[in-house]
């Protein structure tokens, strides 16, 4: 998710691909979503990019063996620092 502009101004939400159940194609939702705030010794990274291969599909419709949490893809970019994040 991206969490800021690029002249500087942060966002407050932000649009998000998201699954709720596992099943067909049509279980993903597009939604709006809060920007969480990071908490003390956290960093909030943006993502610019995530890949989808095949192996989406086999977690989307819970046929997979392993967490439904797929990792996310893309080198992460500091958006935001928690208090005490150096």
């Amino acid at each position: 998710m991206a969490f800021a502009h690029p002249q500087g101004e942060e966002e407050s939400a932000v649009k998000a691909a998201r699954i709720h159940t596992f099943g067909p194609p049509e279980v993903v939702v597009v939604e709006d979503v809060t920007v969480p705030s990071p908490g003390p010794g956290e960093v909030l990274v943006r993502v610019m990019a995530a890949g989808v291969a095949p192996w989406d599909a086999l977690i989307r419709e819970g046929k997979s063996k392993v967490s439904p949490q797929p990792p996310a893809d893309g080198p992460p970019l500091a958006a935001r620092k928690g208090w005490g994040f150096s």
